[in-house]
């Protein structure tokens, strides 16, 4: 028979968003999201009931509360101390920073039976980190012995139909190799993923990829199966004064 208190559903109530925070967290401060997802998990009644039964000790409601109150105070003060020394970073250095850059060309594409057209006009960056959304303390730092690649692109319809755009449809070849864009969390700001291009309109973006540091020259090229048996022309235009810094 579960028991429904208040201390069980504030328990549970504080242990999950805890746990859910403390995910978040890891991605800035491994530290502090490990701490604090111990707090939300030794806040859970069921998880508390388990060690009363195995280990034979009794967690008074005070003591739970002091040790969870505790690992939250502690994982918010390594939160802290990590984003104020970028210990949290895995790169070298912090967001933005110069590494040594790519030279970029774009291979326009004409496909055969094309069912929509772009243009895109744009310029490329190497950076050691990027900040999607400089609102959250979420920045991503290269892993070592890589950089990212950053294009920023305006993009145009051309056709005559709406296109549901996505970053997909981009890719950089580099040495032989063909890089998808790099996923990141909290990118909101000028993502192309969930953006309807109307036919006429206009949207600016960026997509970003993750390449060896080594990389000196790369290929922004069409990856023309982003689409279900639908081709797309794009025509290419590098804007060498277009600003490229996804960062704080």
């Amino acid at each position: 028979m579960v028991e429904i208190t208040l201390r069980n559903v504030v328990g549970y109530l504080f242990g999950l968003a805890a746990i859910l925070a403390g995910l978040v967290f890891a991605l800035v401060s491994v530290g502090s999201g490990l701490v604090l997802i111990i707090a939300g998990v030794l806040a859970l009644p069921v998880v508390r009931r388990g060690l009363d039964s195995r280990l034979d000790v009794s967690f008074s409601t005070a003591a739970v509360v002091g040790l969870v109150a505790l690992l939250t105070v502690a994982s918010m003060g390594m939160l802290v101390a990590s984003v104020l020394d970028g210990s949290g970073q895995s790169g070298p250095t912090g967001p933005g920073s110069e590494v040594s850059n790519v030279s970029m060309t774009a291979q326009d594409a004409s496909p055969p039976d094309s069912g929509q057209s772009l243009d895109v006009v744009w310029n490329a960056r190497a950076q050691s980190a990027v900040d999607p959304d400089p609102n959250d303390m979420t920045g991503y730092s290269a892993e070592e012995g890589q950089k990212y690649l950053v294009v920023r692109m305006q993009l145009t319809n051309t056709g005559s139909s709406s296109i549901e755009m996505t970053p997909a449809l981009f890719r950089v070849l580099g040495n032989g190799v063909e890089y998808e864009y790099q996923a990141l969390f909290g990118s909101t700001s000028g993502e192309l993923s969930g953006v309807t291009l109307r036919s006429g309109a206009t949207y600016d973006g960026w997509v970003a990829f993750s390449i060896p540091d080594s990389t000196t020259s790369a290929e922004l090229i069409v990856h023309q199966d982003a689409y279900y048996q639908t081709n797309t022309t794009v025509q290419f235009e590098k804007d060498a004064t277009m600003p490229v810094n996804v960062s704080t």
